[in-house]
């Protein structure tokens, strides 16, 4: 395979921490501000993946 694919594409998923916050439960816009964090992350790790798959399969259809 070419030089810019290393291993597996599991090596594209990312281990999360949890975000260390004081935010409230109870209120509605600390909720939607948390909602917002785990969407946005996803979207991004999708993203990271998705760009992976592309490059190794454009890797591949090389040789």
């Amino acid at each position: 395979m070419g030089g810019r694919t290393d291993g597996t594409l599991m090596r594209v998923v990312v281990r999360l921490t949890p975000v260390e916050t004081e935010l409230d439960p109870q209120k509605p816009e600390d909720i939607e501000e948390m909602t917002n964090v785990v969407v946005g992350t996803y979207q991004r790790h999708g993203q990271r993946m998705y760009q992976a798959m592309l490059e190794q399969l454009s890797d591949c259809m090389r040789v």
